[in-house]
């Protein structure tokens, strides 16, 4: 009987084991669709689809419906079409909840875990409307391609572009928490306007979006076109990606068939033993 029991636990630790493998949180897997604004259901009452998530959290109201929605569709179109599918998003806040920048920010890339999780692609904008500061976080997976010096010069370039004077100091960059980050401190009062908010951040996106694509459509021509000239690797990372994708779906198969085969064994033996 001890035996019987032990096969029933042992089949209940492995289903609890590979459930919390194939659930592994990523970006918006674990969001309170009623009260969380980065994705919340269609408003029709008999949908039961989520509509593709929003990538700006404007807390603040300083970034307009066009831009939004620019920035939406620079996910959605241009970077869905990388290698890795990357994303940006912005979170605006009036005064980050009353912690530093740098908290607030890594508090939010924490939350909802920006890009694939094995990649950590993800890349965070968080402005502060109360110190006019801009800070750019990203995952690991984005750090040589977005370095701290690239990060500070983007964020100048995006905000003076869209001032009326230059007068902007630069923030040191830093690395540690989600990967590379720079923050720049903007002293020109003139950026709290919305339309200039607007604008910078817009352009910002633009540019580091720009950045992503170029360096990651240049990696993947190294890679394929290495050596002789012709597409060698080609074939390979077809085939790669074929293994993937089978080999997921076969392991879980797999997985359900044994628990299911223990399951049935240890009801038969419980039976038998009556």
């Amino acid at each position: 009987m001890n035996k019987k029991i032990g096969l029933v636990f042992i089949a209940l630790l492995v289903s609890v084991f590979f459930f919390r493998t194939f659930n592994k949180q990523c970006f918006a897997d674990d969001l309170n669709l009623d009260n969380d604004p980065f994705l919340k259901f269609q408003d029709t009452a008999s949908s039961l689809f989520r509509p593709a998530p929003s990538y700006v959290l404007d807390k603040a109201g300083i970034i307009n419906d066009s831009v939004q929605e620019h920035i939406n569709n620079i996910n959605n179109s241009t970077l869905n079409q990388v290698k890795g599918k990357p994303i940006i998003v912005v979170i605006t806040s009036k005064d980050c909840d009353g912690e530093s920048i740098t908290e607030y920010s890594q508090k939010m890339f924490d939350k909802y875990h920006f890009g694939k999780s094995k990649l950590d692609n993800g890349v965070l904008i968080v402005i502060n409307e109360g110190d006019c500061q801009v800070r750019v976080q990203t995952g690991y997976g984005m750090e040589s391609i977005l370095p701290d010096v690239y990060l500070n010069k983007a964020i100048v370039r995006a905000f003076t572009k869209h001032a009326k004077d230059s007068n902007m100091k630069k923030g040191s960059g830093q690395s540690g928490g989600g990967g590379a980050v720079a923050t720049v401190n903007v002293v020109r009062e003139e950026l709290v306007h919305h339309k200039t908010y607007s604008q910078g951040t817009e352009e910002l996106v633009n540019i580091i979006s720009r950045r992503i694509t170029d360096k990651l459509q240049i990696e993947q021509k190294d890679k394929i076109w290495k050596g002789s000239g012709s597409p060698t690797s080609d074939m390979s990372t077809y085939m790669a990606d074929m293994i993937r994708t089978i080999a997921v779906p076969l392991t879980y198969v797999t997985f359900v068939f044994v628990i299911v085969t223990l399951l049935l064994r240890s009801i038969f033996y419980i039976r038998r033993g009556k």
